[in-house]
Parts: structure tokens; C-alpha cells; sequence
């Protein structure tokens, strides 16, 4: 299972610097000129390519960080459960943290462009800038992702801790039954 999240980990951040480099220097023309029809579908769904990688690689994140401190035994129930549910919500979450990055998105941007304007040329510092700024929102995505990585995870290790307790005082009755009879 932790295999499978560290490989779910390095696709999700591939995807996400892929297509936030794309989206934020306009890279969707040059594919449109070798392959139009790719570049197309590119072009359309870029944007929701980053916001979904941001969203999965800051909830793998949490499922990550959160493991470390469980107990052993309920780890595996815990990852499988969390990345199942998570997998369930990704697009939820995405939206919901993508509109969460976008408070304050344009607030302290202008001394940042201005800087690169002035030390890049006015070309170069304008793409820059909007590779800037896509990194930037990458980055507020996943963080919003990963505040709701770790209450998936709490929410199913919760459950998962509920049920293993209901489930014990049963286990416990019928090995004292057992004991007495050997």
C-alpha cells in the first residue's frame, strides 16, 4: 500500500508540473501546431489536470503524514480506507480547494512582476510571471487539499478504531471461553 502511494505521490506531482508549466507559459500552442486535436484536448483540460494534481498530491500527502502516527496494526485499514475515500472526493475537493486558492490571487502579485518584468525584459518577465503565479496556485491547491486529506483520514481512522473496538469485546468473550474448557 505505501508503495502504491508513493508511485500515486510521483504522478501526481509529473501531472502537476507538466500541466502547471503548460498553463502558466501557454505551452498548449506548440502542441496544437504539431498535433491540433491533442492540443485541443489539451488546451481543454489543462487547467483540470493541475487542479486535480494539486488537489491528489496534497491529500497523498496527508494520507502520508497522518500514517506516521497511528499505530502499526491499524495502518493498513487506515491507508486503503483513506485512499479509497479520497480517490471518491477528488474532484469535490479539487473544486472546493481550487476556489479556496484563488482568494487573494492577484493581492501582493504586483511587486513580483514588477521584478520580473524589470530584470527578465517585459516579454520574458510577463510569461514568467504567469508561470509564477500558476505554481503559486498549485501550491495553495495542495495545501488546501491537504488540510482535507488529514480530516479523510482522521474521519476513517475514527471509524476504523470504532470498529475494531465494537469487534473486540467479542474476540475477548470467546477466548475466555475457550481458556476454561483446555
Amino acid at each position: 500500500m505505501r508503495r502504491l502511494i508513493r508511485i500515486l505521490t510521483a504522478l501526481s506531482i509529473l501531472a502537476g508540473v507538466i500541466a502547471t508549466l503548460s498553463y502558466g507559459s501557454g505551452a498548449q500552442i506548440a502542441v496544437r501546431y504539431v498535433d491540433p486535436p491533442l492540443g485541443a484536448w489539451w488546451d481543454t483540460n489543462e487547467f483540470l489536470i493541475m487542479k486535480c494534481s494539486a488537489a491528489a498530491l496534497g491529500m497523498l500527502i496527508a494520507i502520508r503524514l497522518a500514517a506516521r502516527f497511528i499505530e502499526h496494526r491499524l495502518r493498513p485499514v487506515a491507508l486503503g480506507w483513506s485512499l479509497a475515500i479520497c480517490a471518491l472526493l477528488l474532484i469535490p475537493v479539487a473544486n472546493v480547494s481550487a476556489r479556496l486558492a484563488r482568494i487573494g490571487a492577484d493581492g501582493q502579485g504586483g511587486p513580483v512582476s514588477d521584478w520580473l518584468t524589470g530584470h527578465f525584459g517585459y516579454g520574458t518577465g510577463i510569461v514568467l510571471d504567469k508561470i509564477f503565479l500558476a505554481v503559486v496556485y498549485f501550491l495553495k491547491t495542495a495545501g488546501f487539499s491537504l488540510v482535507a486529506g488529514l480530516g479523510i483520514f482522521a474521519l476513517i481512522l475514527a471509524a476504523v478504531t470504532t470498529l475494531q473496538r465494537s469487534g473486540a469485546p467479542a474476540v475477548e468473550s470467546q477466548e475466555r471461553e475457550a481458556s476454561p474448557q483446555q
